[in-house]
């Protein structure tokens, strides 16, 4: 599932569509390096965040650590 559907489906207004935050006890973010700006991922932790109830714990992963390192001089 994509995150942007992850998103709708927690902000959709019908019913049997509708996930809440606290249905899930992890969530596990893939591709994190690209989680910057308007990305859904940054989109997706906001709605977590502002939670009100029990949150899940999130899990970020990457495979391109220090994706900047080429640019160091």
């Amino acid at each position: 599932m994509t995150p942007q559907i992850l998103i709708n489906m927690l902000q959709s207004v019908r019913r049997n569509e509708r996930l809440y935050v606290s249905d899930f006890s992890m969530m596990i973010f893939d591709e994190v390096h690209y989680t910057t700006g308007n990305h859904a991922y940054v989109n997706l932790n906001r709605i977590v965040q502002e939670w009100e109830y029990d949150k899940p714990q999130i899990i970020g992963l990457t495979a391109s650590l220090n994706v900047n390192a080429s640019q160091q001089t």
